[in-house]
């Protein structure tokens, strides 16, 4: 944790801090020890929908805390109590104490300067939670998702990190298999945060030379309708692909994928009185020959995450197998539900 002392050196987290301690789980409405004018710390913190009392850590500076599920973390005002007369400033702009407004869907850092002046203090304020959050919090604006297959195929496992714009657009997401770092996409989007292009390129020394690059078209309203895809090797294209979308009442019913060599993939869409999808169909065929067709079945967490899907392996191999999904420091960018297809 970074210290700034101006004229006296202050061992950050002092005595008297730690037992402000006592008081740092507090209400409002419970007596608190500002300390002294030479301290600056925080020393309660609160906000309307937080679920449960607050964490402060006099030792790493730090507040974390949870929302119930109907906050917005992207405009919330938080109420504080800080050291006798101490300021607090965010990014240069003075706060006020259940007042001024941050955005807490990544962690925000209060600078705490102590009611005599000498003394400024970092602190990190992270809020999980939240009606925009998938299950983990948004600490450091990442979202990773871990597939990991059932125990008939442990050996296989999809685990996607995503790094995202200041915006809360996706910027960068990466793929990881048992094998290693599989790929790397670059997302550029729309205004509104919908991916516009994907370019995605091949990490093992065997499939550098490939590259995909992935174009979307919505209509007016901006609902998805098309996704084409073209797939490039050293630098000649090699193959291509079309997904058409159908969508009814916001939810998408149908995906058909069609590619070169008149492979037609289609999946139909199934959701529960919740509106959360349950089933997915998928079938496949080559040249208008019927190949086979699977059911890809879906539970969900308490929080409404993703929590399992439940399919048989493939073509030839009725091997059923369940990926348990982990989330993990999560921030809901897009309605992935809208691009993926399982």
């Amino acid at each position: 944790m970074k210290h700034q002392i101006k004229n006296r050196i202050i061992p950050a987290c002092t005595a008297i801090c730690m037992m402000l301690a006592l008081f740092a789980c507090s209400d409002n409405s419970d007596p608190v020890n500002k300390g002294t004018e030479e301290d600056a710390d925080i020393v309660a913190f609160s906000f309307s929908g937080i679920d449960g009392k607050a964490k402060i850590d006099k030792d790493d500076c730090t507040v974390t805390a949870k929302a119930k599920d109907n906050v917005d973390l992207t405009d919330l005002a938080v109420t504080f109590t800080l050291s006798k007369d101490a300021t607090a400033k965010v990014n240069g702009v003075k706060q006020k104490s259940g007042v001024t407004k941050n955005d807490f869907s990544s962690p925000v850092v209060y600078s705490v300067t102590s009611g005599d002046g000498e003394t400024e203090q970092d602190w990190t304020v992270t809020i999980t939670g939240g009606k925009d959050d998938n299950g983990g919090g948004s600490v450091s604006g990442k979202r990773i998702k871990s597939w990991v297959q059932s125990t008939s195929r442990p050996e296989d496992y999809v685990r996607v990190e995503y790094k995202y714009n200041s915006d809360g657009s996706i910027k960068e997401v990466d793929q990881y298999n048992n094998a290693g770092h599989y790929t790397h996409s670059v997302y550029t989007n729309n205004s509104d945060g919908s991916p516009k292009k994907i370019d995605q390129t091949f990490i093992p020394v065997s499939m550098q030379n490939m590259k995909n690059v992935a174009v979307f078209t919505y209509s007016t309203n901006k609902t998805l309708q098309k996704m084409e895809t073209n797939l490039y090797t050293d630098q000649n294209l090699t193959a291509t692909g079309t997904t058409e979308y159908t969508f009814v009442s916001g939810r998408k019913t149908r995906e058909l994928f069609t590619s070169t060599g008149n492979v037609k993939i289609e999946r139909i869409f199934e959701y529960d009185s919740k509106g959360k999808r349950t089933i997915t169909t998928e079938s496949q065929s080559v040249a208008e020959i019927f190949l086979y067709s699977r059911v890809f079945t879906r539970t969900y967490n308490a929080d409404g995450t993703l929590d399992t899907v439940t399919f048989p392996w493939g073509y030839m191999d009725n091997t059923t197998v369940t990926m348990k999904v982990t989330w993990e420091n999560g921030k809901k960018a897009v309605d992935e539900d809208i691009y993926l297809s399982l």
